[in-house]
């Protein structure tokens, strides 16, 4: 019996942490509803021009959506690597895109939520409005050595 127990327990306790670290960290597909909005506008992104782009698009401050539409390329690699829930009005899909002006490829950070009753996507978190989440609870998602400045372009 002890010698079962010998086996069973480290057993056991491996199976535990292994469940643990599953259920923290699974990726929870988002509703169909951003899912399907968000293939659209990758589809869009992939085909179309910034124009076209920007119907999906919801710019906090618009100096970055010309900052954008300046240096916009359609991309020729895209793959969503992870979905992450931020609140119940707010996701996060962490995307891989290669384009012509980023031919090495990047991550990039497209936050979708409902902004004025339509779905938008956000890219960066500094474009996030405060109604779907506040900047502090954003700060993790702010890449290090990014300042507001750098990404808003204010005047």
């Amino acid at each position: 019996m002890k010698q079962t127990a010998k086996i069973l327990i480290p057993i056991l306790i491996v199976a535990i942490i292994g469940l643990s670290f599953f259920f923290l960290y699974r990726q929870s597909p988002p509703p169909e509803q951003i899912a399907e909005f968000f293939d659209e506008f990758l589809t869009t992104y992939s085909t179309s021009s910034f124009e076209e782009l920007n119907n999906y698009l919801y710019f906090e401050y618009p100096a970055y959506e010309t900052l954008l539409e300046g240096v916009y390329a359609n991309p020729y690699t895209i793959k969503i690597k992870k979905w992450e829930q931020i609140n119940d009005r707010l996701w996060l899909a962490n995307t891989y895109i290669e384009n012509s002006y980023e031919p090495d490829g990047s991550i990039n950070q497209y936050f979708i939520g409902e902004v004025n009753g339509h779905l938008r996507v956000m890219i960066g978190v500094y474009q996030v409005p405060e109604e779907l989440a506040s900047q502090e609870s954003l700060s993790q998602y702010i890449p290090e050595g990014v300042l507001p400045a750098d990404v808003i372009l204010f005047p």
